[in-house]
């Protein structure tokens, strides 16, 4: 059990509670294939997000009164919930699930890819989940209720660093050091690039290099301006430090809302794509593997 869910092997899988399952990387997002309530298609990986998220143009649920979630752009209406949701992804399936059913249409429509939802915190942090870009795996280890990883996977032992985070509601919250001055990042797999808050900023501008305005949408459709460039001279870890990356620079007031915490900017695909790293909620720990680690 993971708060309330029940997972259980398919088929002739082998006993394990450590699963290896493929992803597609689309302009950013981490998909896997999956099958919710016998509907087959793509959900993306998000640890920005709280809970299981379905797509409205596939499913319903039951209604809401005046209840929103937020996005980049503002108030996101949540159009019905459901519970006893199941969902099979690998070998792995999921009962009892709870999900909130929004519109995901235009996010889908950009990505040009049937999209079913979004696997959130909820479900995340039952586990210690190794991201794997280069190799396109993830590595799910369900973790007791101090974080221990019950059956561990070889591939995923050779950690060379750790931080620990806060959550920020939700999402994990490391610190960063940028040019000597520290700021305080959500860790967002479902961002498909870096954001950086224009009004809490100002002290690193001298990193940022302003290259173009653009148009952004979010989740409710609509479009947005914000600021594209690079930012330079992120330090992680006390040691590492980070090349460049493509960085919107935007208002992120409403992330306050969402996250329940004061953040500086919100680090995604471009700052994860090149590390291996895993995440484990109930340690609050982020962790560094070696580049070393064989593909299991």
């Amino acid at each position: 059990m993971i708060s309330g869910i029940t997972i259980q092997l398919k088929g002739n899988s082998l006993n394990t509670s450590s699963f290896i399952v493929p992803i597609q990387i689309k302009d950013g997002l981490i998909l896997v294939e999956a099958t919710v309530n016998d509907q087959k298609g793509a959900l993306v990986i998000d640890t920005g997000a709280k809970t299981l998220v379905l797509n409205s143009k596939y499913f319903t649920g039951a209604d809401v009164t005046a209840e929103v979630a937020y996005g980049l752009g503002g108030a996101i209406s949540i159009l019905g919930r459901q519970s006893k949701v199941t969902m099979d992804i690998e070998e792995i399936n999921f009962t009892d699930l709870r999900a909130d059913v929004i519109s995901l249409e235009k996010i889908e429509e950009s990505k040009k890819i049937r999209i079913l939802g979004l696997i959130g915190y909820d479900i995340l942090e039952g586990f210690e989940t190794m991201f794997n870009y280069r190799e396109g795996y993830l590595t799910l280890s369900q973790v007791d209720k101090s974080g221990e990883i019950l059956d561990v996977l070889p591939h995923t032992t050779l950690k060379v660093d750790s931080l620990t985070f806060q959550l920020g509601n939700f999402i994990p919250v490391i610190t960063v050091d940028v040019k000597g001055v520290t700021k305080r990042m959500g860790i967002d797999t479902g961002g498909e690039i870096n954001l950086l808050d224009i009004n809490r900023n100002k002290d690193i501008m001298s990193e940022f290099q302003i290259l173009r305005t653009i148009k952004i949408s979010g989740a409710d459709g609509k479009e947005r301006n914000a600021i594209a460039g690079r930012m330079y001279r992120v330090q992680v870890f006390e040691k590492f430090k980070c090349a460049g990356m493509s960085t919107l620079l935007g208002n992120l007031e409403n992330f306050d809302t969402i996250y329940k915490t004061k953040l500086d900017g919100i680090l995604g695909y471009e700052f994860l794509a090149p590390w291996i790293m895993s995440i484990n909620y109930r340690k609050n720990k982020l962790y560094i593997h070696s580049f070393k680690t064989e593909r299991p």
